[in-house]
C-alpha cells in the first residue's frame, strides 16, 4: 500500500514467486514488462511471466520463443541480463557478450554500453533512467 517491500527481511524467492520450478537456487534474469506489469524471470533455456507473483498458465515456454540469435549463427541458450532502459523504453537483453532489443540490427556487442563489461550478469535501472551493472 505504500509502494514499498512488505518486510525488509530476507525471504526465499520461492515463497514469493508461486509458480517457479521446485529447487530454484539461480535466476539468470528478471525484469518488469511495463507494458502490461508482467515480471520475466529468465532461468536456463526456459522463461516464466508472471502477474503480481503468480506465474501466467502456459509458461515456462522455451526461451527460443524469443528468438534471439548470436552473430555466429548459435541460438541463445541462457540470459545473463535483462532491463527496460528508461531513456528510449526498449528492452534490452544481454547473454555472451552480446545484447538484443526488439527492433532490427540485433545482436550486438557489448561493448558499445560504457563501462559495462563484456557478460553483465544483472542490470539495475534507476528512477532517473540511468543504469548501472
Amino acid at each position: 500500500r505504500s509502494g514499498s517491500l512488505v518486510s525488509f527481511h530476507p525471504a526465499l524467492i520461492k515463497n514469493f514467486w508461486i509458480g517457479l520450478p521446485p529447487g530454484t537456487n539461480k535466476i539468470d534474469a528478471v525484469y518488469e514488462r511495463k507494458t502490461d506489469s508482467r515480471i520475466i524471470f529468465f532461468i536456463g533455456s526456459q522463461y516464466w511471466v508472471f502477474k503480481d507473483t503468480v506465474a501466467v498458465s502456459g509458461y515456462p515456454r522455451p526461451l527460443s520463443d524469443w528468438g534471439l540469435v548470436s552473430q555466429d549463427g548459435s541460438k541463445v541458450t541462457r540470459v545473463d541480463a535483462a532491463f527496460i532502459w528508461a531513456h528510449n523504453g526498449k528492452t534490452y537483453i544481454f547473454s555472451g557478450g552480446e545484447f538484443w532489443s526488439p527492433d532490427a540490427d540485433y545482436p550486438r556487442s557489448t561493448s558499445l554500453w560504457k563501462g559495462v563489461p563484456s557478460n553483465p550478469d544483472d542490470v539495475i535501472t534507476w528512477g532517473d533512467g540511468n543504469a548501472e551493472k
